[in-house]
């Protein structure tokens, strides 16, 4: 896991990661399952943008966003939580809520201007079904795509431990791989 100090880099230090620690401390008090998601996004996040050769400074500025992704859920009722993701339209209006709650947190605080658009954005969808502005394409900011999947990566099922995967054709029959689980 990715302890907090060593994923805030801020240049006007000691105030801005107070504010950060705060925030992460509340998120685990409130719900410890979705703080370790976090650690766990912002792991994925650095390492794909390190992998992309994005600068430090942006890779910082992304592992510090994949890290409060989440903090917008501290408004989101404990009772809707616990049903995720077997919401009633109304309720899923107020968890999709939560990427502006999120943002209007931030947005005030000196140093956390450069990450507000990807917390605000990591929710959107290339096709644009996303929210909450239902952005398109290349309209969605890279960095807050490269924290979208990685959030998707590490909220999907994984296989367990003990079940093998096994490749198998494409109903189409081409030379891609289509991975399976198969049971032993």
């Amino acid at each position: 896991m990715i302890a907090i100090p060593q994923c805030l880099d801020f240049a006007d230090a000691r105030l801005t990661k107070d504010i950060c620690e705060f925030y992460l401390r509340m998120l685990e008090i409130k719900n410890r399952e979705i703080y370790l998601h976090s650690q766990q996004v912002a792991n994925y996040s650095a390492s794909t943008a390190a992998k992309l050769g994005l600068p430090a400074s942006e890779v910082s500025q992304i592992k510090t966003a994949a890290l409060l992704h989440d903090i917008g859920q501290l408004s989101v009722p404990n009772i809707i939580l616990a049903k995720l993701p077997f919401l009633s339209t109304r309720e899923q209006s107020i968890y999709k809520r939560h990427c502006i709650a999120r943002a209007s947190m931030l947005e005030n605080i000196p140093g956390f201007d450069t990450i507000s658009d990807i917390i605000r954005a990591h929710h959107e969808k290339w096709d644009g079904t996303g929210y909450p502005k239902r952005l398109k394409g290349q309209n969605i900011p890279i960095r807050a795509r490269i924290v979208a999947v990685a959030n998707y990566y590490d909220r999907n099922p994984k296989p367990s431990i003990g079940k093998k995967l096994t490749p198998t054709l494409s109903s189409s029959c081409r030379i891609r791989p289509v991975w399976i689980l198969s049971r032993q």
